[in-house]
């Protein structure tokens, strides 16, 4: 094996390097540290826009604390041993025992969805309740903790309830002949049932 040495120099540039040299009079092998004279420092880059600028892969065997916001230009990864992944903890895990791919946790731990038209969906745990919302602050649909569903209610009486706040038909029920609506009324529930020529074939 050949002898290798640790250098240390400047470049055109007035940054301090430090790498490994392949002789004593220093013809770099590897620059692997810079530090510039502005006062940022650069491993595996001899030129670190920011205070510290790393490129290539690391790893941190114990807690990394962010003070500020984590931008990231590719995929973010927070992953446990098991390969499940955490947000807002550092031990997912289920009531059922099984381990889930991902847990977030929080006060209001929620999945946003946005497209390019700006429209929006959510997914969440709205006050312990399993909600879906689109575009609003309150869940459109929820399931509770005691299986109860609710569309248009975030508190179900029964395993389905679906709430208007207008009023007109609520359900709808068709078939290839026939296309049959629902509208709850206070003396009972309307139906009007109607042949949907559109379904139909010769």
């Amino acid at each position: 094996a050949g002898v290798s040495y640790l250098g240390i120099g400047s470049d055109e540039a007035g940054s301090m390097i430090l790498g490994t040299a392949t002789d004593f009079n220093q013809t770099w092998g590897r620059e692997t540290l810079t530090l510039t004279q502005a006062g940022n420092v650069g491993i595996g880059t001899t030129s670190p826009s920011n205070l510290l600028s790393v490129h290539g892969s690391g790893y941190i065997s114990s807690n990394l604390f962010v003070g500020g916001t984590l931008t990231a230009t590719s995929t973010v990864l927070l992953a446990t041993t098991a390969g499940n992944v955490g947000v807002g903890t550092a031990v997912p895990n289920t009531p059922g025992g099984y381990d889930p791919v991902l847990e977030i946790s929080g006060l209001f731990p929620s999945i946003h969805l946005e497209d390019t038209a700006q429209t929006d969906f959510e997914i969440s745990n709205f006050n312990g309740l399993f909600g879906i919302s689109v575009g609003a602050a309150s869940p459109t649909f929820v399931i509770t903790d005691g299986s109860l569903v609710g569309i248009g209610t975030t508190s179900p009486l029964f395993k389905l309830a679906v709430e208007s706040a207008s009023e007109g038909n609520l359900f709808q029920l068709y078939d290839t002949d026939g296309n049959c609506r629902q509208d709850p009324d206070s003396g009972g529930i309307t139906t009007t049932c109607s042949s949907d020529a559109r379904l139909k074939s010769n």
